[in-house]
């Protein structure tokens, strides 16, 4: 969405998806129609104030036609010549400053909720576009971000916020769209409730398992993992969401391979914060292999799943073979090196004692 979009046209699409709203709801009768005319006018004349407090020029030709409308509708409304004059008085000298204001008080209590919410989901830089967006006549806005990411790839954000009764905009679902070069683009769309952030996004995209946090039934706290099934989607589109209530001893099992495969208790904190959020940690083992593994969660076998260089499945066994292997053909190595020195080594001393 652009800034220079016309609002006073945002505003004329708002009132007819409202009407389509109304019209399914109620049924044709002289007093339902009234209702309607007076909804309508109700919504066009404050979107009306709006407007016209800082009209731009391409709102002018909407603008006009949305007065005329409701000029219509005020005769209709208020068809005593005397009641329709002093309801115009009355809404230009109070009814229009009071909703300006509180108007203007809901801008800024919505952007401080949005805000908060943005932060907490890692689309933070949101925020700083949101205040010139707010002013638009429309029962919901529409945001789209792309962001590089590491390794060729890219994640296109599309962020929706409605328009509630009060006239606040809420945050209602965030899209996610991730693309990596040779691989297919996957989408999933997160709403109102969630706490899955960007990064988590990624991740969940990308295939590994996020662990989150969830309040149960007597309010105690526990926690789940949660992973995106690419083989099953929902009549949405949607990718089916995998939950793993059981939530197993990833500090044991990590405890268990730093010990295996050389990993510091420093690296290993890290490791595991990383892990939970989905990512996939790196590890470059120690001498004499110095091999880079991958390290990810796979809930589904309650276990740890690692990869070696090429992201290819690789068993502990065998990591702990081939660094046994290095090790002894290191040894191997210093130990002919000291056989070849021992020669020189007796004719320096023999030339010595000459």
């Amino acid at each position: 969405m652009e800034r220079d979009l016309n609002r006073a046209e945002q505003l004329w699409h708002h009132w007819e998806e409202k009407q389509q709203q109304l019209e399914r709801l109620l049924s044709a009768t002289p007093d339902s129609a009234h209702f309607i005319r007076q909804r309508k006018y109700d919504l066009l004349r404050e979107g009306f104030y709006r407007i016209t407090a800082q009209p731009a020029e391409k709102e002018k030709l909407y603008q006009h036609a949305i007065a005329l409308t409701m000029a219509k509708l005020q005769k209709q409304l208020y068809p005593h010549l005397v009641v329709r004059l002093l309801h115009r008085v009355k809404a230009f000298l109070y009814e229009r400053p009071v909703h300006l204001r509180r108007f203007g008080e809901q801008k800024e209590e919505s952007l401080e909720l949005l805000k908060h919410r943005l932060y907490h989901l890692g689309i933070g830089s949101y925020t700083g576009k949101l205040e010139k967006y707010l002013d638009y006549e429309s029962g919901h806005v529409n945001l789209e971000m792309t962001t590089q990411l590491p390794g060729n790839g890219t994640l296109d954000i599309q962020l929706r916020l409605e328009r509630d009764s009060f006239g606040q905009y809420r945050f209602e679902e965030y899209r996610t769209t991730l693309s990596r070069e040779g691989l297919p683009a996957r989408s999933q769309t997160f709403y109102r409730d969630t706490t899955v952030t960007a990064k988590e996004a990624v991740n969940l995209l990308e295939g590994r398992a996020v662990r989150k946090a969830y309040e149960m039934a007597d309010g105690s706290i526990s926690h789940k993992w949660l992973q995106l099934d690419f083989e099953n989607t929902l009549p949405d589109g949607h990718y089916k969401t995998k939950e793993f209530h059981q939530d197993f001893d990833l500090k044991k099992q990590m405890g268990e391979l730093a010990t295996k495969i050389g990993i510091s208790r420093l690296a290993k904190e890290d490791m595991l914060r990383s892990m939970e959020q989905g990512h996939q940690a790196c590890f470059k083992g120690p001498h004499p292999l110095y091999e880079t593994l991958h390290l990810e969660v796979n809930p589904a076998e309650q276990s740890v799943l690692i990869r070696d260089k090429d992201r290819l499945p690789v068993g502990i066994n065998r990591i702990m073979k081939k660094n046994e292997a290095a090790g002894k053909q290191d040894a191997e190595k210093i130990l002919a090196r000291v056989k070849q020195q021992e020669p020189a080594k007796e004719q320096n001393q023999s030339l010595s004692i000459g």
